[in-house]
């Protein structure tokens, strides 16, 4: 039978697994969408990916 000691260690270990996991996932989600941003900064209006490699230089 587990004493209550290692049951408390058990769930703590289970919360902050959970927490590591959600910080995880945020973090993915936060790049994704940081790496979206940068996609719409880069484009050119035109479409042309040269067009805004010569455009950002200049700003």
């Amino acid at each position: 039978m587990k004493k209550s000691k290692d049951i408390g260690r058990e769930r703590t270990a289970d919360i902050a697994f959970e927490y590591q996991k959600k910080c995880g996932q945020r973090q993915q989600e936060y790049l994704k969408r940081l790496k979206e941003l940068q996609k719409k900064k880069n484009a050119a209006p035109d479409g042309n990916p040269e067009a805004a490699k010569t455009n950002n230089s200049l700003t």
